[in-house]
This record gives structure tokens, C-alpha cells and sequence, in this order.
């Protein structure tokens, strides 16, 4: 193991396999040459027993926890936790944020499409009609 002064625990808690997470943190840590990470991985952690057991390996050796929970239980409890003994970055956190935030912005520009679309259809639909009655009130007076 690597002398106390250049190594940090990097905890990764992952809902799934973890393969992103590791690759992620590993370009991350990549920039830092005079440290280095030592990993603990902790894939499929789905629930509240499974966490339980990743907290404990924290609170042994604290340090970065960087995850990719979704369940906000367990986020939630693992964040408390961080709170206590180590940092903790929900990496999917921006990215499910801004998914989130264009699916809204993409159903709502939707809505507004199909309520223009309407609006116009009922346009045509009265226009077509003025037409229609003057085409045949031209029509009897020929």
C-alpha cells in the first residue's frame, strides 16, 4: 500500500455494474500524478442491507465516495452518511437533472405544438366555412 501521505480511499457505490463509475473516477484521478486512489467498489448495491455493508467499509476507511444510485433511499442514507465521515458525489446527479429538465421542456413545447396546431386547424376549419358560404351564396345569384 501506498505511504499515508500520497493515497485517499475512493469508495464506488454502484447500483449496477460500476464499469462507468470506474472509468470516470480513474480519469479523474488520472490528473492528480503524487496520489494515488486506492478503490474499493462496491457494484450492485440495490438495497437497504447491501448499503449497510458499504457503510461500514467507509467508516472504516473514509474518503471520496463517488456513486450512481438511483433510488433515493439509498442515496439519501449514503449521503447522510457522507455527511459524517467522508465527501459524497452523486455522479448521474447533472446528468438525470438535465435529462429530467428537457423531457419537461420537450413534453411542454409538445403541448404548446399541439395546442397551436389546434388553434390553427380550427382557423382553417372557420375559414374554409366563410368560404364555402360565400362560394355558394355567389353560386344562387348567378
Amino acid at each position: 500500500m501506498p505511504t499515508t501521505s500520497n493515497y485517499f480511499h475512493l469508495h464506488l457505490v454502484s447500483d449496477s455494474t460500476g464499469e462507468t463509475l470506474i472509468t470516470v473516477a480513474r480519469a479523474v484521478a488520472a490528473q492528480y500524478a503524487n496520489v494515488t486512489p486506492v478503490e474499493h467498489v462496491y457494484p450492485l448495491v440495490r438495497s437497504q442491507k447491501q448499503l449497510d455493508r458499504v457503510l461500514s467499509e467507509i467508516e472504516e476507511a473514509p474518503g471520496i465516495v463517488l456513486f450512481t444510485l438511483l433510488e433515493k433511499d439509498l442515496v439519501g442514507r449514503l449521503e447522510a452518511k457522507c455527511q459524517e465521515l467522508a465527501h459524497c458525489v452523486g455522479l448521474l446527479d447533472a446528468a438525470e437533472a438535465t435529462v429530467r429538465e428537457r423531457t419537461i421542456w420537450a413534453q411542454s413545447a409538445e403541448a404548446q405544438r399541439a395546442g397551436l396546431a389546434a388553434q390553427n386547424s380550427t382557423r382553417v376549419s372557420f375559414w374554409t366555412l366563410i368560404s364555402w358560404a360565400a362560394a355558394s351564396r355567389s353560386a344562387r345569384y348567378q
